[in-house]
């Protein structure tokens, strides 16, 4: 008699684990889906879920500086190309964390940054092509202090200064070339008062530009969740010897540049 109904008990505990699963898979999923400045930047187009990696720590102790790392890896159909790889928090005051916008396909879609979170939140990744296919990703993040207290007001009004640049000490065609930039800025959210209770100003980086051979390679966008003294790793795919320059340009419309050749 235990063992007749146990048989029949077998096939609903199966049925509610499977239930179960599905839920659990809609919950994951519903951050992307009911997040509105995500669904305005997909238009009403359905995004593939498979072909973009995000990768950020399980948790931060430091909300101020959390490495982000994305990946593309999806196989685009014969003449489109990708266009951008956006990040979103779910958290943030603002939404936008960082753009990544693409016009040479001797940039490879794998980089790194840092960015700030305001506190425990969903990190959301969306990769557009220039067709108009769409990816992407999520990642949850526990935040243990607030990306808005880490630093003093004594930075606060600080300018652009020493870019940085590192290179690979070799450089081969149809390799990737892993390129490093950085540069000292206090990136001041507008968000932030200081011990008198007064909002400090917004002072921000606006972009990063990348030419090569004085033509549009990529452009990042910076936003107030971009870490303080940002920092992007990206990688180059190069075919013959070129000449890069590197724009970063402010919110009053100063700008520094650097040039490196890149010699195969």
């Amino acid at each position: 008699m235990i063992k007749r109904a146990l048989q029949h008990l077998l096939p609903i505990h199966l049925i509610c684990g499977l239930v179960l699963l599905a839920v659990s898979s809609n919950l994951l999923a519903a951050q992307w889906q009911s997040f509105a400045p995500v669904q305005q930047a997909l238009q009403g187009r359905q995004p593939a879920t498979q072909g973009l990696t995000l990768d950020l720590p399980l948790v931060s102790e430091d909300g101020s500086a959390v490495p982000l790392s994305v990946v593309f890896t999806a196989k685009l159909p014969e003449g489109d190309s990708l266009k951008s790889l956006r990040i979103f928090s779910t958290g943030n005051p603002n939404p936008e964390i960082i753009d990544f916008v693409f016009h040479d396909p001797r940039v490879v879609a794998d980089l790194s940054t840092r960015v700030r979170l305001n506190e425990s939140q969903t990190v959301i990744a969306l990769a557009t092509s220039h067709a108009g296919h769409t990816w992407i990703t999520e990642r949850e993040v526990r935040v243990t202090v607030s990306g808005c207290l880490m630093r003093s007001d004594e930075q606060a009004d600080g300018g652009m200064q020493n870019p940085r640049i590192a290179l690979p000490r070799r450089l081969q065609a149809n390799q990737n070339a892993e390129i490093r930039t950085l540069i000292n800025h206090p990136m001041e959210t507008g968000l932030r008062r200081n011990s008198e209770g007064m909002l400090l100003p917004q002072n921000l980086i606006k972009s990063l530009r990348l030419t090569l051979d004085q033509q549009p390679a990529m452009e990042t966008r910076f936003y107030t969740g971009t870490s303080a003294n940002p920092y992007v790793r990206l990688n180059l795919k190069l075919t013959q010897s070129s000449k890069a320059a590197f724009i970063w340009q402010d919110q009053q419309g100063q700008s520094l540049i650097e040039q490196r050749d890149l010699n195969l």
